[in-house]
């Protein structure tokens, strides 16, 4: 996993997370008591990767889902989960993109959105030896 924690952040930014048994929904940020609602019992990375989106949701204000929002939740989340070092050295030994997102700790669809945003070339991030 990457150095960020979104836990230490949403605690950093005052905001309260609880869980719930939710229906269809993972998560959902509430603007009025400044609280994230997770779903209870998902696994660590989904939930690590679930609150990383809903913080982004609670920096801007956002009230509501459209489609706009949730990519921007995305692929700030992306950034911020994602080491692009570690990135090269998972993908250097495995050439499947799930077995990549389970060590990194993220969500398929946070992974997806790091790739789509984040054009880094990963061999070129590597310091010259």
């Amino acid at each position: 996993m990457g150095t960020y924690d979104p836990y230490a952040h949403a605690d950093q930014m005052g905001l309260k997370i609880v869980f719930r048994p939710l229906d269809r929904r993972v998560g959902f940020w509430f603007e009025e008591y400044r609280t994230i609602v997770l779903r209870q019992n998902m696994s660590v990375r989904r939930e690590r990767s679930v609150l990383a989106h809903e913080i982004v949701h609670a920096e801007h204000g956002d009230m509501g889902c459209d489609s706009r929002q949730e990519v921007r939740a995305d692929r700030v989340a992306a950034g911020r989960l994602i080491d692009p070092f570690r990135l090269a050295d998972v993908m250097a030994t495995s050439p499947d993109a799930g077995r990549w997102a389970i060590e990194l700790g993220v969500t398929p669809d946070i992974l997806r959105a790091y790739f789509a945003f984040h054009h880094e070339p990963v061999a070129e991030l590597r310091p010259a030896v």
